[in-house]
């Protein structure tokens, strides 16, 4: 039995999850898993070769698309990280087969409708068996689902009014750089908006929905210079603000609706760039990539040139080491509160690059927590020890020692809070907020 198993080891974010799981110091065995056994053999090859012990990694050949051998898979493992996208065409038979095999289970995806049709379809299920089923663990979206339930905690419960989230990614001589998987996701999203639609009318009969905000947020306009961050901001397209209100509805219907901080803020995530050119190159692209991807014969343009529609950003290969190690990112969440003190609080959350080295810290963390902390974690409605879980809901709900992990790994938060009477700096928000 091994503790963690990488699935989709071989692909390009999973190689960087394997090799974060060597490179975080983790003394338990781990399980490099994807259908090609030479190319698994090579990368524990290298992985041996970077300091892993040849004992304590395993290799094994499964399949997607082959519920045996993901059930194989998953029956010998504590817990799955999946990095096999897009998750739409190869995450549901995953999901299943850890539920039979009650194997706690961890991915990157960024996809909103695979995320809320995994919850819709088996959180009942996930509870029952007391297995935990968590998304969304890469940097979509955990930076700015806990930095928005962190600075709200911050409030007293139901006084938090707004959280507004800016992200910025700061590249070096190299430029930017994204894998084409990332985009090939994004282009079937759009494709399949409608669908998303009709399942987010059905989940909100099913669970309930969140009240509306007391204080309602004005979406700014693309291109807005924002003086908060000093850059112009694009409304983000992405899958954290639907992370995040997943998060607010759980907490919602968990908490007594009177102690709850996360019951009726208003939250907006921004996109930042540095300059009005680079608005102006974002706002281009942007434009055809959504008026394209409403169309199958559209989609099938966007996905044979991505790089003529991306600016050459998107390729097959991915970053390379020296965008890597040039690239670093940060996520600002600014709460403000409903009294009459001008309470503001702010969490700024740096990090190395975002899409894949941050990304890979961020989940196995997550991972080394579900190994570390399991009998302590509960689902914030029900109370049993599984369900689907969103990043706040599973990490920052139940008070883990995730931040302290990110921290060792470079990820530092630093939490302020300035209002009339009050100011204090922390680069600790969790232990601030869990006493």
């Amino acid at each position: 039995m091994f503790d963690i198993t990488v699935f989709g080891a071989t692909g390009y974010t999973g190689k960087r999850i394997a090799r974060e799981i060597v490179l975080c110091g983790f003394n338990g065995t781990f399980a490099l898993a994807g259908r090609n056994r030479e190319k698994l053999e090579e990368l524990k090859k290298a992985l041996v070769d970077d300091g892993a012990q040849e004992a304590d990694v395993g290799v094994i050949v499964a399949d997607s698309k082959d519920g045996e051998s993901l059930r194989d898979m998953t029956r010998s493992t504590k817990v799955l990280i999946n990095a096999v996208g897009p998750f739409r065409f190869h995450g549901r038979l995953v999901v299943q087969a850890c539920l039979e095999t009650k194997t706690d289970y961890v991915d990157v995806c960024g996809e909103p409708e695979f995320m809320e049709r995994v919850e819709f379809d088996f959180h009942d299920e996930a509870s029952q068996k007391e297995v935990i089923i968590a998304s969304a663990m890469g940097f979509d979206s955990v930076p700015t689902d806990i930095g928005n339930y962190i600075v709200s905690r911050e409030f007293s419960p139901g006084s938090c009014a707004s959280v507004e989230t800016f992200i910025q990614l700061h590249s070096g001589p190299s430029g930017l750089a994204l894998h084409y998987p990332t985009y090939e996701s994004a282009v079937h999203g759009f494709g399949s908006a409608q669908e998303l639609r009709s399942l987010r009318k059905e989940a909100a009969k099913k669970r309930g929905s969140l009240p509306k905000p007391e204080f309602p947020l004005a979406l700014k306009s693309p291109g807005t210079f924002d003086p908060e961050v000093g850059q112009y901001v694009i409304p983000f397209m992405g899958s954290c603000p639907s992370v995040i209100k997943r998060s607010q509805n759980t907490m919602y219907h968990g908490y007594k609706k009177e102690e709850s901080s996360l019951s009726s803020f208003d939250s907006k995530v921004y996109m930042c760039v540095p300059t009005k050119k680079s608005f102006y190159q974002f706002a281009f692209f942007g434009t055809i990539f959504k008026s394209l991807a409403r169309y199958q014969f559209g989609r099938s343009v966007l996905l044979s040139y991505p790089k003529i529609f991306s600016g050459g950003i998107l390729t097959h290969q991915g970053p390379t080491e020296e965008q890597l190690k040039e690239t670093t990112f940060t996520v600002t969440c600014i709460g403000k509160g409903k009294e009459s003190d001008g309470k503001k609080v702010t969490l700024k959350i740096d990090g190395p690059e975002p899409g894949y080295v941050a990304c890979s810290i961020f989940i196995v963390a997550a991972a080394r927590i579900l190994l570390t902390e399991r009998e302590s974690i509960k689902h914030p409605i029900s109370g049993a020890h599984g369900g689907v879980f969103t990043p706040a809901s599973l990490l920052m709900y139940n008070k883990t020692s995730y931040i302290d992990l990110l921290e060792k790994r470079g990820i530092t938060c630093v939490l302020s809070v300035d209002c009339k009477n009050h100011c204090k700096e922390s680069s600790h928000p969790q232990k601030d907020q869990n006493g």
